[in-house]
């Protein structure tokens, strides 16, 4: 299951595809690879996202989508302690609760059209396909 800041980093990625036209053949293997990955190890190919955002192409579209994403959920989530009567309460462990336990969890919807981008021949034109539905994701 992602976690805040790996949805962010994946949301930003994608976006950050739908907003190129083409990729050199290259850098379209390596990110057929990270979702290659991210289909069998999930998100902890996160980490290879983050190292491919480094590349040229990527990085300006990258950190701006990763700022406004930031942004959004900042907002909503100062939103969201200010009023009393929605707070999010600790939760509290049972002494004799048992800590490791391995449960399959289903892929989260934003995960699974990272996928279907990132292992996509072109993946430029498929993010694009996808965008409206990523950005709704991640609101």
């Amino acid at each position: 299951m992602l976690d805040a800041l790996d949805k962010i980093t994946l949301g930003a990625f994608l976006i950050a595809l739908s907003e190129l036209n083409t990729l050199p053949t290259p850098l379209q293997q390596k990110i057929n690879d990270v979702g290659q990955k991210y289909a069998q190890q999930g998100d902890t190919a996160i980490s290879d996202l983050e190292k491919l955002a480094e590349n040229n192409l990527i990085k300006a579209l990258y950190e701006q989508a990763r700022r406004n994403i930031q942004e959004k959920y900042e907002t909503k989530e100062l939103s969201r302690y200010y009023d009393p009567d929605n707070q999010v309460q600790p939760t509290v462990t049972h002494p004799d609760a048992i800590d490791n336990i391995v449960v399959t969890i289903p892929l989260e919807p934003l995960e699974i059209l990272a996928i279907k981008i990132l292992i996509s021949a072109d993946s430029c034109i498929e993010a694009k396909r996808y965008k409206r539905e990523i950005e709704n994701l991640l609101d």
